[in-house]
């Protein structure tokens, strides 16, 4: 995969840097070929496996499918969409999954302290 997807590339640096709104526009204008919105995806997926931006990349992938997630799906790729998006769907799934263990080790901790002070 080119540098510019890569999970610490500079993809993932310049979107930190954009408000919400710049976000929008530039997913709209700079993912408008199919490949590219595949190449997307699959930064997505990278980032969720390296355990990165979890909620950032929610929101991304939410801003993301608004005007592309019909076409991603029905496109004539082969089904190469719909794979790309089932692939980030099961890696999702397994982050958030992740992410809730933690959250509930936190509390349980924190439960502790509370109790204990």
């Amino acid at each position: 995969m080119d540098d510019v997807w890569a999970v610490d590339g500079p993809l993932f640096s310049h979107i930190k840097s954009l408000t919400p709104a710049a976000i929008d526009l530039e997913l709209r204008t700079s993912l408008v070929l199919p490949s590219a919105q595949l190449l997307f995806i699959h930064a997505l997926a990278q980032r969720l496996r390296s355990h990165k931006d979890f909620e950032a990349v929610q929101a991304l992938l939410a801003v993301f499918l608004r005007p592309y997630g019909e076409i991603v799906v029905g496109e004539g790729d082969d089904g190469k969409g719909r794979t790309a998006l089932e692939d980030l769907l099961e890696v999702q799934r397994a982050e958030a999954g992740r992410v809730m263990r933690m959250v509930t080790a936190s509390l349980g901790t924190l439960n502790f302290v509370r109790e204990t002070l």
